[in-house]
Formats: structure tokens, sequence, C-alpha cells
């Protein structure tokens, strides 16, 4: 149901929902989707483009896509989920608490925001030519769609290390270090929604999830 501006006697009335927090490196905080690689380098290099005369936010984020392709797509780094080494090399790893990130893109379709467990993607190193068709696929929601290149995997701790500092991206905002925990905590942000407002998805995975996660 839309809520309008007019509408806020729809959410003082209506219910409040809890929203897992995860950690980033033991002090910052986060509550939709830290990434590493290719998306977040794009993240990291569209300003520089945005400097350029006569270039709006659209062409500068497609600017840094090119320039990324071009420099390559493999991310030389180590990771390990919950403690297990998984094998490389990746072009991007995402730690999912939500859905959508990135202007629109419909990364994790089955993530529950609320159930202390993180969705995690390692998408497994593609050529140049290749990107923008996985790319395509990843941002409606179609990882399932590429199981020979993407693999999801789901816990509550992230860890990557690399030989020299590399982009992070914390929802939206871009950091850089030689190393990331993205680990799920036990602290929840609290919203009010609209009267009966659920996350979308099947409530017996819900309750299934929520139980593996206590």
């Amino acid at each position: 149901m839309p809520v309008h501006g007019g509408d806020i006697g729809v959410l003082m009335d209506g219910d409040e929902i809890s929203v897992d927090l995860y950690k980033v490196n033991g002090s910052r905080y986060g509550l939709n989707i830290g990434s590493v690689g290719f998306d977040s380098r794009v993240g990291a290099d569209v300003h520089k483009f945005k400097r350029w005369p006569l270039v709006n936010n659209k062409a500068a984020y497609n600017l840094s896509v090119l320039f990324n392709v071009l420099k390559g797509t493999k991310t030389k780094c180590r990771v390990a989920i919950d403690g297990q080494q998984i094998d490389g090399p990746f072009t991007m790893i995402n730690a999912c608490n939500g859905r959508y990130y990135g202007g629109g893109f419909y990364a994790m379709p089955d993530a529950l925001p609320d159930d202390g467990l993180l969705d995690f993607l390692a998408v497994k190193q593609v050529s140049r030519l290749a990107v923008a068709r996985v790319v395509g696929v990843y941002s409606r929601g179609g990882y399932k769609e590429l199981p020979h290149i993407v693999t999801p995997y789901r816990g509550k701790t992230l860890e990557i290390a690399a030989d020299k500092p590399f982009p992070i991206n914390i929802d939206g905002e871009i950091i850089n270090d030689s190393q990331v925990k993205i680990a799920m905590t036990a602290l929840k942000v609290r919203f009010a929604v609209p009267e009966g407002v659920r996350w979308a998805g099947d409530e017996h995975e819900t309750e299934t999830r929520s139980a593996a996660a206590r």
C-alpha cells in the first residue's frame, strides 16, 4: 500500500517492525548490502566522472562501468564465510541483509532483513565480454539463472582480505581497506510501517531461518 505525505496517520497507527544490523570491521554498521569487487569499484569511481563537464549522474555511472571493465573484472582476494574459505577468483562478493541497492539492483530476492542471517552472493570471475550479460541478469534478481557463475551462501560472517586496499561498499558509502569483516549482530533498528505490511516471502521459510539464526 503506497503511503503519501498526507497519510502520516497510517504510520502513526501502524505496526512496528525490526530490521537487523550488521557490523563492518568492528566499528561501522549497515542494514542493507555490503559488497566488494566490480560493483564497489564502479561506485568508488563514479565521482571522478561527475566532475567532467556535461556529465550527469547516469552518464557518470556508465563511464565508471566502462572504465572498470577495461581495468579488468578480477578481484584478487581471499574470502571466508563463517570461517570457511571459498575458492575464487571473483568478480564481486555481496553480503545482503536487504534485497535492493545501487539505484534499483535487485541483488538478493531471498534476503529477509529480520531473520538474523546474511545472504551472500559470490560471483566468480567473468570475462569482460560477459560482464554486461551477467550484470543484466543479476540486476533483476536472476542470480539463480547463473549457477555456474553465482554461488549463494547463508550465514553470519563474511571476511575478505587482499594484499592491498580495495573499495568496500557499505550501504552506498565507500571505504578503502585491505581487509573487511561483515558480521551480523543481535542489534535491531525499529521502523514504523502501515498496519499489516510484512516482508514478501514464505512465512514458513521466515520462521525456519529465524530459528536457525538463534
